[in-house]
């Protein structure tokens, strides 16, 4: 569809039969911006989420949990989190009770099961 948002504002009038030429180099200038772009960096966390129930894709099942959020973050699968691979870093110091600079999954457990939930309850 091709539309002249200056004189249609209401997209009623395609003029893709008309301007064949224009349509092409419109759509030709798209498709090489659209390459330039990254993919989504987030997940929709609702029922409307595109293929729920299957992985995203880094491959991680969607509404996987504490555990498979973990696993997208530990890409390397040692079983720690670092400051850089976990985007928060407001979190992440809070999640690394021991302060030893590394995140383990029993420790965003406790903060994701206990210790956050707690002290919001008591506000």
């Amino acid at each position: 569809m091709f539309f002249n948002l200056k004189d249609d504002i209401g997209e009623q009038h395609d003029l893709a039969a008309q301007n064949p030429a224009k349509l092409k180099e419109l759509q030709t200038a798209y498709e090489a911006w659209a390459k330039e772009m990254q993919p989504a960096q987030w997940v929709r966390q609702d029922s409307r989420t595109p293929g729920a129930g299957k992985t995203t894709a880094q491959g991680v099942p969607r509404g996987g949990g504490i555990e498979a959020r973990f696993q997208q973050y530990d890409r390397n699968k040692d079983g720690k989190l670092t400051p850089k691979k976990f985007p928060r870093a407001d979190i992440f110091k809070q999640m690394d009770k021991n302060a030893d600079d590394v995140v383990t999954l029993d420790e965003v457990k406790g903060f994701y099961g206990g210790s956050r939930r707690q002290s919001a309850d008591k506000k």
